[in-house]
């Protein structure tokens, strides 16, 4: 499996990832404040359709203040999926996760919709960044300086 994304012309950014079963663990990955912080931001899903999302997003070096997001959830169906708004000073945009148990391993499908064309090489790396983040939690293994890694991919999401 590629763990590059896949970009549309449309503004719509694709991963694919295959991880450890069971789905229940990784679908605590994407819903416990103490797991999502883990990988991706600090903050809270309210767990139901209509609930409120706030991540935080630490901030890169030079900068005061790290990014903030909220949104609403807008789909919620444990352990098969998530989605909701992601929305940040600038843009508001779709974020879609799908869990597939595929016999021992679990294939997580993250899609982020709706965004504005120059945002997709960064936010792609950013996610794919953090996919790799979150498949080293998943193994127990120490996880990766994110901006180290964001810093290597956005090269290739700029092509």
């Amino acid at each position: 499996m590629n763990a590059f994304g896949t970009i549309a012309n449309t503004g719509t950014i694709r991963f694919e990832r295959l991880f450890s079963g069971p789905a229940e663990r990784v679908w605590d990955y994407l819903t416990r404040p103490e797991l999502i912080a883990t990988w991706l931001a600090e903050g809270e899903i309210q767990l139901r359709v209509g609930g409120y999302v706030d991540l935080r997003f630490d901030a890169p070096k030079g900068v005061k203040s790290g990014t903030a997001i909220s949104g609403v959830v807008t789909h919620y169906q444990p352990p098969d999926s998530l989605a909701y708004y992601w929305t940040d000073a600038n843009t508001i945009s779709n974020v879609i996760f799908e869990i597939e148990r595929r016999g021992q391993q679990v294939a997580l499908l993250l899609t982020h919709a709706k965004l504005p064309k120059p945002l997709v090489p960064s936010s792609s790396a950013s996610w794919h960044a953090r996919l790799d983040i979150l498949e080293e939690q998943l193994q127990n293994r120490p996880s990766s300086s994110f901006p180290v890694l964001y810093e290597s991919l956005v090269p290739h999401y700029e092509q």
